[in-house]
């Protein structure tokens, strides 16, 4: 598992025609523990995961989808 962090700067338009810059970091959580024993229905061959999490307050994780056209990552 490796954790990483994000900061980027977003604009944004106000109702009087001000932008307005924010900071957003997102935390980022890749990979994962996957666990099944080799018994278990969910067992898929693979013991680890290939996910890709972000955050911006540690709570709410949204899932980040790979690419189009691709199954994973990597």
């Amino acid at each position: 598992m490796c954790a990483v962090t994000q900061v980027r700067n977003v604009a944004e338009m106000t109702d009087n025609n001000e932008t307005i810059t924010k900071k957003e970091e997102y935390m980022y959580v890749i990979k994962g523990f996957a666990g099944w024993p080799r018994d278990d229905l969910r067992w898929n061959g693979e013991r680890t995961r290939n996910d890709v999490w972000r955050s911006l307050d540690g709570k709410l994780w949204e899932f980040v989808m790979p690419p189009p056209g691709e199954n994973t990552m990597t």
